[in-house]
């Protein structure tokens, strides 16, 4: 069952065979569930019907429940409530980050936010005002190391069962530069903070995690696209995107602990909007998706949650590409007529 309060789920219906059955006896209940939302509380419709002996009988039934409620029961199919989750990188309501948040927390997840600043902590207070804030500019490295001993102060003793990281900078202050005119200064700044934040934030947090925690990461849906406006940073994704597999086999000497990446196509968030050229990148994309409709950031964000949770357990060092058909589609009879116009 989706959870509780974001729209409303048609059509769900699971048996429940019951008692001793055999041949033309055999008794089933069949359960039409339906959630919607009114106020902060859920409206949860059951419609049943029970077949015995060839015998039908149908009732339904209404309840308004509190969401604390469907979170303590078994319709949690994500297994994330009351998951300790940690989420690296929310800067306002548009970034991924806070996508991701929303959904942990529709999800009855334990959030705790890392922001870069204290502007940025007050913002993830106004949005998520039941997560706990913890400040940290992973350029410093000796923050990393700080901010693990606060939440490690916070937990008493407690693990961590996820780690989401939204990081990723690249200083376009002096306009578009071709690849190979890329300041040196600004690669190194743009690998340390997009991608080596990664590593240590895993290296230093590691006796935080819980045996069977998950690490995630944000990288695009290609690095193999050399689009000039992206410059430097397809590199410093690929590298980020490397780092999967070389920390699963690192971590799999003493725990269990997964590392995947969501690599989602063009996004309309605020930190994207500071790369050039990009609402035409960003619009060709959309014409370039099997459905004509733009990525939504959580589409991307759901992904995310799902790799955070236990149902995802089997899946590590993997790149789970969101674009919508994107990357498959460059050839659209109209994208090809309108380039040869």
């Amino acid at each position: 069952m989706p959870a509780c309060g974001e729209r409303e789920a048609k059509g769900t219906a699971v048996q429940f065979p019951l008692g001793e059955s055999c041949g033309e006896n055999r008794t089933w209940f069949l359960w039409s569930i339906h959630c919607s939302k009114i106020g902060g509380h859920c409206l949860l419709s059951l419609h049943k019907k029970r077949n015995e002996g060839g015998q039908k009988t149908r009732c339904s039934l209404s309840l308004l429940l509190d969401r604390t409620f469907l979170l303590a029961t078994n319709m949690d199919f994500l297994e994330l409530s009351g998951k300790r989750i940690a989420v690296f990188g929310l800067a306002n309501k548009k970034s991924v980050a806070c996508a991701i948040a929303q959904v942990l927390t529709d999800a009855g997840a334990d959030l705790l936010q890392v922001v870069r600043s204290e502007q940025r902590a007050e913002t993830a207070r106004k949005l998520f005002p039941n997560s706990r804030v913890f400040i940290c500019d992973v350029e410093e490295e000796g923050n990393i190391r700080r901010v693990r001993d606060e939440i490690a102060s916070c937990l008493q003793g407690e693990r961590l069962d996820g780690i989401a990281h939204s990081i990723a900078f690249a200083n376009y202050a002096d306009g578009f530069k071709p690849f190979h005119a890329t300041p040196k200064a600004d690669f190194l700044q743009a690998m340390d903070i997009s991608c080596f934040s990664f590593i240590a934030i895993a290296n230093h947090f590691k006796d935080l995690l819980a045996s069977t925690a998950s690490v995630l990461t944000i990288s695009i849906s290609t690095t193999r696209m050399a689009a000039e406006n992206y410059g430097y940073m397809a590199p410093v994704k690929a590298a980020l995107e490397s780092s999967l597999c070389f920390l699963a086999k690192s971590f799999s000497s003493f725990s269990e602990v997964r590392f995947n990446a969501v690599c989602p196509g063009l996004l309309k968030t605020s930190a994207s909007a500071g790369i050039p050229g990009y609402i035409d990148s960003y619009l060709f994309a959309e014409k370039a998706t099997f459905r004509r409709r733009a990525l939504e950031t959580r589409e991307a964000a759901n992904v995310a949650a799902f790799l955070l949770s236990p149902r995802s357990s089997g899946i590590t060092g993997q790149c789970l590409v969101v674009d919508a058909g994107m990357g498959m589609n460059y050839f659209d009879r109209e994208i090809v007529a309108g380039a040869n116009r």
